[in-house]
């Protein structure tokens, strides 16, 4: 059986992105994204977030291999260091017993 591709269309302009930031609830994930002066929302079933991390983690590990490793971090958020481990990754409920605005 051929499986058919779908028809989609692709934005042919490259958006270099500047900022993210990554929100979750019980049912799903946010990414909100900036470049430059637009910015935007895209939401994602657990799931499909979980294989968009595994997906990006490869490929880092990928290009890792060829160009060596990349040393960086997480930014320091409203004098928060987040640790590696935590990936962006926040919790609401924390953040508002530590009276914290989301991002």
């Amino acid at each position: 059986m051929v499986q058919e591709k779908p028809n989609m269309q692709i934005d042919q302009i490259l958006y270099y992105l500047t900022g993210a930031n990554v929100e979750f609830d019980e049912e799903q994930f946010v990414f909100n994204t900036m470049s430059n002066t637009i910015a935007r929302r895209y939401v994602l079933s657990p799931k499909h977030a979980k294989r968009f991390f595994l997906l990006l983690q490869k490929k880092i590990e990928d290009y890792e291999k060829i160009h060596g490793e990349l040393k960086t971090s997480l930014p320091e958020v409203q004098g928060i260091k987040q640790t590696s481990r935590e990936f962006g990754f926040r919790d609401l409920q924390e953040d508002k017993d530590q009276h914290i605005p989301n991002l």
